[in-house]
């Protein structure tokens, strides 16, 4: 015999899987899902009563469309439409206010170009005017302060007139220059130099009341480092410090260092440099004579570090004091003492 599943029989009766799993199970049926299968006297028995049953499959899945149909519906509630309504008429207020504003800026450029072209003709002659008042102005002042400056004169000449006189003839006399020669004249000249000006303030105090120089320079170029009195003779020196490892760079002598230590030598004084070379740890002292000698020589950018091993006098450190350079000067400028 030829067996039928559940779901076959509820194609052909156009009834849902549940509904005949259901109605097989009410009849005594050995059924679980709408995969089992029945054999034909099952199915007819199953047919007739699915058929006899008050209610048909039909009305039921009209009743559940309808159902359907009414939970798709869309609830629309009334303040929903009011706050529509409200926003469109909020939508055609302001497009008629950006067109009234439109309106309004257009009505003012309008005014304003009437009154430019108004003003226009009226400007020229209102210039003018302006103008020869200002000239006129000008040359009254002009006159004032003249005749003000010449009674201020005749006042000063009838209370001093003895004072007067003797300016003029100061005036008329010119001094007579005087010739030097030799130390007198090279004395001069070293007077005649200029000194270094006062440092200029870059970074004063907040607490201007305590007048304190936080960080300045000097204006023009100074002379050297170090200056003073040793032993009853002028010591002048210029100490320096390079990282480089093959020699002493040129440029870091100045030219008024050398013309300021060029003039001490001239005056009997002791001039000197302090070199150091941070990469080996060996400060020299040099005669300032001799390394200006070797600056003016050679033609390269620095001076070999082998010229101060050679020329130089290497300078002791200790703790105290750090660098005992005297000892190097007492050697050097003070053998015969």
């Amino acid at each position: 015999m030829a067996k039928k599943r559940i779901y076959e029989v509820a194609k052909e009766l156009d009834i849902e899987n549940k509904i005949v799993v259901k109605k097989a199970q009410d009849l005594g049926f050995d059924v679980k899902s709408h995969m089992s299968s029945l054999d034909d006297k099952q199915v007819s028995k199953l047919v007739d009563s699915l058929k006899s049953t008050n209610t048909t499959p039909s009305t039921e899945k009209d009743s559940k469309n309808s159902s359907r149909k009414e939970k798709s519906k869309i609830k629309v509630s009334v303040g929903a439409i009011r706050r529509r309504d409200n926003k469109n008429e909020h939508d055609n207020r302001h497009g008629n206010n950006k067109h009234r504003n439109n309106n309004f800026k257009k009505q003012q450029n309008n005014r304003r170009e009437n009154e430019d072209k108004k003003t226009t003709s009226a400007k020229p002659a209102a210039r003018d005017l302006l103008n020869k008042f200002k000239k006129k102005q000008r040359a009254e002042a002009s006159e004032l302060n003249a005749q003000t400056e010449a009674s201020r004169r005749k006042w000063h000449q009838e209370q001093n007139p003895q004072r007067s006189k003797v300016k003029k003839v100061e005036n008329t006399r010119k001094p007579k220059e005087e010739k030097l020669e030799g130390a007198a004249a090279v004395k001069a000249r070293v007077q005649a130099s200029q000194k270094p000006v006062g440092p200029k303030i870059i970074k004063p105090s907040p607490a201007r009341n305590k007048a304190k120089i936080v960080e300045a320079y000097y204006k023009t170029p100074s002379t050297t480092d170090y200056n003073g009195v040793y032993r009853g003779c002028y010591i002048d020196f210029e100490a320096k410090e390079t990282k480089n490892k093959t020699g002493f760079p040129k440029m870091m002598i100045h030219d008024h260092q050398i013309e300021h230590l060029e003039k001490v030598k001239l005056h009997k004084g002791i001039g000197f440099f302090i070199i150091r070379f941070s990469y080996y740890h060996q400060t020299f002292l040099v005669d300032a004579p001799l390394l200006i000698e070797k600056y003016h020589q050679t033609t390269k950018s620095f001076i070999p570090y082998k010229w101060f091993l050679e020329n130089g006098q290497l300078i002791k450190e200790g703790l105290r004091p750090r660098l005992a350079y005297l000892k190097e000067v007492d050697a050097k400028y003070f053998k015969e003492d």
